[in-house]
């Protein structure tokens, strides 16, 4: 029998293992997972990226099976049609309850005392296909989605044995789903991840336990606490068996390690905060930040912010693997200077602005430009070449902010991040209206993308080193866009380059780290290569003079003006 094996994951390898220990001939492996192209490399399979035109690579391979393995995505009918018998799915859930994604998850939220799961026949709904074999396992009081994920692993394995066993005796059995009980969870539900004191301390530990992703990404997100209108992560929340004797969200005890609240049954210890970018905060400095203090009534979020969290969340959601794609390969370019990571006391902290004045020479080249861009295009263009150039870099990468990722950031009170990456390689070859070109696309597309929530960096595995480095560096250089001045707000240890359309154009940066003059030289140069760029559109961008004529002067010429007559009486060697 032959097939093809297509989504991702431990999982999926195991599978094919039995599959080939068991006599099927695997065509190929469809996957985007790096783990699972390295098996294949190892083991001799053919590697297909699931990104290609999948309709004619099995085409020209007839096949009899399709195995879906923690493959994240729906196949088309055109697909299902080609296997010769049937297509065959992996579900982490005891369907026909929780269809969809998250099944672990949204079991532990739900209080399940038993799950399980399911390998089905696919046919055009998602998760509708009629049942191969289940397993049903309990749930155990301490579950974690991290255990119930190794437990429902191992039922996977051992049930895919008999799978294999039926299709090879040619004794598949199947029955229908019951569709009156199924529920569905769509990939971009997303809980309440703020404590809400009116639960019960139990609803809240389960919460916390079903976020334990342990090593693997968290879809989700981190607990959170809401505390003198701010939000701070909450790592560890426990339910202990005290009974609250004050109303819920009064904090009973302030400890070294945790702080005990009432809620509305027992009293919950909670602990291991954080700050919404991952930064470790006592408990001894979070009672100096927030004044918090024995005898406090925790407020909950205004309904007015937890609805604009719950929209940001869905609107967001989509767009998450784009972002941490594109968070993945970030590596903020700097200035060619180091800045003063250590505040100096002597000058005064707070933002500087210089304002940017185009010559009106240029601002008549630009509007000869034959191009839909922008004046502050051009200007954004002639930013990130001079960046590129000044550091030797083919590709820049800068923090965007853009109205929509202010709006999310400001309405969520910073769940959401202000600043996203913003990434541009250059044809250095090219000329000012392909460089155009290029940016325009690239912040077509971070727009059309909107935001992330600021904790996956923290809760994605594959982003803990970059989230380690913006913690360290920040992003040295943030582009401000469709806003004035005074409505960006200039994290401490960038520089912003504010480029509106109302032809009002600044550099924002702290005094105290990025030295005035080394920004004002930085402002001269970018005028500079921006002058050049429009009087010569054609150039390629390599070649745009990053210096003054008297510069070029000086420094190609007058400094290796070193000649010196020899003294025609003088011996080449002299005793």
């Amino acid at each position: 029998m032959t097939c093809f094996v297509i989504g991702e994951g431990t999982l999926l390898i195991g599978c094919t293992t039995i599959l080939c220990q068991q006599g099927f001939q695997v065509k190929g492996v469809i996957s985007q997972d790096q783990q699972v192209r390295s098996y294949c490399d190892k083991e001799g399979f053919r590697y297909v990226d699931s990104s290609s035109d999948l309709k004619s690579v099995l085409e020209e391979n007839p096949f009899d099976f399709l195995f879906s393995i923690t493959n994240g995505y729906i196949l088309p009918e055109a697909i299902l049609r080609l296997p010769r018998q049937h297509t065959i799915n992996y579900h982490d859930g005891p369907l026909p309850a929780y269809a969809g994604v998250h099944a672990t998850f949204w079991a532990l939220i739900n209080g399940e005392t038993t799950h399980g799961i399911t390998w089905h026949l696919v046919d055009a709904g998602i998760d509708t296909g009629a049942i191969i074999k289940q397993r049903v396992f309990p749930i155990e009081v301490s579950e974690t989605s991290i255990s119930l994920n190794a437990k429902s692993y191992t039922a996977a394995i051992d049930s895919f044995r008999e799978v294999v066993d039926d299709l090879l005796t040619d004794n598949l059995k199947t029955h229908p789903q019951n569709l009156t009980g199924r529920s569905y969870y769509a990939r971009n539900k997303r809980p309440d991840l703020f404590i809400n004191w009116a639960q019960s301390a139990a609803d809240i530990d389960r919460l916390q336990r079903a976020l334990d992703f342990g090593f693997h990404p968290n879809p989700f997100g981190c607990l959170k606490l809401w505390l003198n209108n701010t939000f701070f992560q909450v790592r560890k929340a426990v339910a202990t068996t005290t009974k609250s004797q004050t109303p819920a969200g009064t904090v009973v005890s302030i400890l070294p390690n945790n702080l005990l609240v009432s809620t509305k049954d027992n009293l919950l210890a909670i602990g291991e905060f954080q700050s919404l970018s991952g930064e470790a905060i006592s408990i001894e400095s979070l009672c100096e930040q927030t004044g918090l203090r024995e005898g406090q009534l925790l407020a909950q979020p205004d309904s007015e912010i937890i609805e604009d969290c719950r929209d940001a969340g869905k609107e967001c959601a989509r767009h998450q693997q784009y972002w941490i794609n594109k968070l993945v390969g970030f590596q903020p370019t700097g200035f060619p200077w180091p800045a003063s990571h250590e505040i100096n006391k002597d000058r005064k902290p707070g933002c500087t602005y210089i304002d940017i004045s185009v010559p009106d020479f240029v601002k008549a080249l630009l509007e000869e430009q034959n191009s839909p861009g922008t004046r502050a295009d051009y200007l954004l263009v002639a930013a990130l070449v001079m960046l590129a150039r000044l550091t030797d870099r083919l590709a820049v990468h800068v923090g965007f902010q853009s109205t929509t990722t202010r709006r999310i950031a400001t309405d969520t009170h910073g769940l959401f991040a202000e600043y996203v990456p913003f990434a541009v390689e250059f044809d250095w070859e090219a000329g000012l209206e392909e460089a155009v070109a290029v940016v325009r696309q690239e912040q077509v597309e971070v727009e059309k993308r909107l935001t992330f929530a600021q904790d996956l960096l923290i809760s994605q595995p594959a982003l803990h080193s970059v989230a380690h480095e913006l913690s360290e560096r920040g992003i040295p250089i943030i582009i401000c866009c469709d806003q004035s001045a005074d409505e960006c707000i200039v994290p401490e240890k960038s520089i912003a380059i504010i480029l509106t359309d109302e032809a009002k154009y600044q550099v924002a940066f702290n005094p105290s780290i990025w030295p005035a003059h080394w920004v004002s030289e930085f402002v001269n140069r970018w005028m500079l290569l921006l002058e050049n760029m429009v009087f010569q559109p054609k150039q390629p961008l390599k070649t745009i003079p990053l210096l003054t004529q008297t510069e070029r002067q000086r420094i190609l010429v007058d400094w290796n003006n070193t000649a010196v007559a020899y003294p025609a009486t003088s011996p080449f060697i002299s005793s």
